[in-house]
């Protein structure tokens, strides 16, 4: 295909420096610039702390809402937007609601919550 020349188009070679060389340049551009060097340390996720329950296992104080879907109901409904640092105070609250609702099934001698658990614990929690 010696017209089109489609397949050399925005080719370029270059090979990859040895992990030893790249370490190097990182280290030399960040003494330049005085950017921290990026550490291999996991990801930042949504979560609070971790809490003891009453048998004294970790219950972790994740984000419980879907964040995305929040911030999508609330620009649909007001034209608003949402901060991140609302989720917190949001899955706190529907924590204090779960733990009401397992509190009645309890009362109630059952070991699954039922929606009618539910609506009484918003409706004591009001």
């Amino acid at each position: 295909m010696p017209l089109a020349k489609h397949r050399e188009a925005w080719a370029v070679e270059k090979k990859a420096p040895s992990k030893e060389k790249h370490e190097a340049e990182q280290t030399q551009s960040s003494f330049k610039t005085n950017t921290p060097k990026p550490s291999n340390a996991s990801p930042i996720r949504r979560t609070i702390s971790v809490n003891k329950n009453e048998t004294g296992e970790d219950l972790p104080l994740d984000i419980l809402v879907v964040v995305s879907k929040v911030k999508k109901y609330v620009k649909a409904k007001a034209g608003m937007n949402t901060s991140d640092g609302v989720m917190p105070h949001l899955s706190d609250e529907l924590r204090r609601i779960c733990d009401h609702a397992i509190h009645i099934a309890k009362q109630n001698g059952r070991v699954t919550i039922l929606d009618r658990d539910m609506k009484e614990a918003l409706k004591t929690l009001r």
